[in-house]
Order: structure tokens, then C-alpha cells, then sequence
């Protein structure tokens, strides 16, 4: 069975937008109270650490379903409310695996900003892609739309093949990414 290269690549990037966003915007807009509310760990270490906070919790699900939102509103679609719920989904997902890894590394003794390497680049997409696939999969079901030309179908066997491609992306525009938010001064350490 041939793969049709463009369909492949546009549906792995459109699948992840939501993903990126929902893991980016955080860095840029978050703050405020932690959502572990600085309580300990029975280890003595907080439980997710300071940089894990309800206003970045909110605002990275915003802008990742915000994107859904868009990304519905731009293609042609037969269920743009699908693509809007997968949206809320991987963004939440995503900010899970993100805490999953800061409580993680607070059990290593990593201290905040800390590298985690293929954890901090890939647990965010895995635990997002896990929640849309095994708890939402009917946001991914036959779904078809049209982008820039291209007929794209979603399936959980489209979405699992996406991971082909997206995890050794992901890990490099993650550090590109980390590397960028440290010249810019919003984070400690380059990746």
C-alpha cells in the first residue's frame, strides 16, 4: 500500500498543531498560583514545582482548542465539531504528560527547568495522542476534510502512523523551541 507523502505530512502537522500550542503558550502567558499549590511531595520535593500553574494550565487548553477552532473554521471537514473536541483533548493531554513529567523529574531530584531528555521533547505529545485515541476516538474517526488541495482522512491506525514522523520532529523543534525561549531569557537552561 503506496503512502501519499502529502497527505501524510499536512495531516501529521495539522493533527499536532493543537499539541504545540497548548505546550508553547504556557512559557509565553503562564504564572500565577501552582497548581500543586507549593505543597510537598511525602519526599520533601514539591509535588509538580512552581512552573506548573493553573493560568498556564488554562491558557495553553485555550490556545490549543483555539487552533482546533481555526483549524475547523479553514477546511473543509464532514464533523467540525470533532476537530474542536480532539483540539480540547490533545491540549489537555498534552499539559497532563507535561505535569506527568515535571512530577517525574521532581521524584529524580531535577529541579525546575531542569532537561529530562525524550521526556520533556516527547511526553506531551504521547500522553495527548493516548487520551484522543483511547478516550476520544471518536474524534479521529472517520474524519475527512481538504487541505490545500489534499484529501486527508483521520483513523486511529492515520494517527498512530503520524507518530512515525512526529516523535523525531517533535524532538528537535521541542529543542529549537527550548533554545529560543533561553536566548529570549524566559527559561534557565537551553534545552
Amino acid at each position: 500500500m503506496a503512502i501519499d507523502i502529502a497527505a501524510y505530512l499536512l495531516g501529521s502537522i495539522w493533527y499536532v498543531l493543537p499539541a504545540y500550542f497548548a505546550n508553547a503558550t504556557p512559557n509565553a502567558f503562564g504564572g500565577g498560583p501552582p497548581i500543586d499549590g507549593g505543597r510537598l511531595w511525602s519526599d520533601g520535593r514539591p509535588i509538580l514545582g512552581p512552573g506548573k500553574t493553573w493560568r498556564g494550565l488554562f491558557v495553553g487548553v485555550f490556545f490549543g482548542t483555539l487552533i482546533g477552532l481555526l483549524q475547523a473554521l479553514t477546511i473543509e471537514t464532514n464533523d467540525p465539531f470533532k476537530a474542536i473536541l480532539r483540539a480540547f483533548v490533545i491540549s489537555f493531554g498534552t499539559l497532563l504528560g507535561d505535569s506527568m513529567g515535571s512530577f517525574i523529574k521532581r521524584r529524580s531530584g531535577l529541579k525546575r527547568g531542569e532537561s529530562y531528555l525524550f521526556m520533556d521533547q516527547l511526553g506531551f505529545l504521547l500522553v495527548g495522542t493516548v487520551l484522543v485515541v483511547l478516550l476520544f476516538p471518536l474524534t479521529i474517526q472517520n474524519v475527512t476534510f481538504t487541505l490545500l488541495g489534499v484529501t486527508i482522512t483521520y483513523g486511529i491506525v492515520t494517527v498512530l502512523l503520524y507518530l512515525v514522523f512526529l516523535l523525531p520532529a517533535t524532538f528537535f523543534v521541542h529543542i529549537l523551541a527550548n533554545y529560543i525561549w533561553y536566548k529570549l531569557g524566559r527559561q534557565e537552561v537551553k534545552i
